[in-house]
């Protein structure tokens, strides 16, 4: 059963508005996962370890820009 989140934790959209998202650029993506369980990755003594499901993103990366829906 799904709770409901706290209005504390309520997240606003971050984007800039009337802004093309489509164009080539740099962007800030934040990945999250549930209740912040470190799945991607974690810190180990200052350098970062992929778990499994870090290395998929990782691997599958570099591809992303062929999902954009807009190509």
């Amino acid at each position: 059963m799904m709770m409901p989140r706290p209005a504390a934790l309520t997240v606003w959209p971050m984007h800039l508005p009337r802004f093309d998202y489509c164009r080539s650029g740099a962007y800030f993506i934040t990945f999250c996962t549930a209740h912040r369980h470190p799945l991607l990755a974690e810190v180990d003594a200052g350098r970062l370890r992929l778990a499994a499901p870090g290395q998929i993103v990782a691997d599958a990366w570099p591809d992303a820009p062929g999902f954009s829906p807009a190509q």
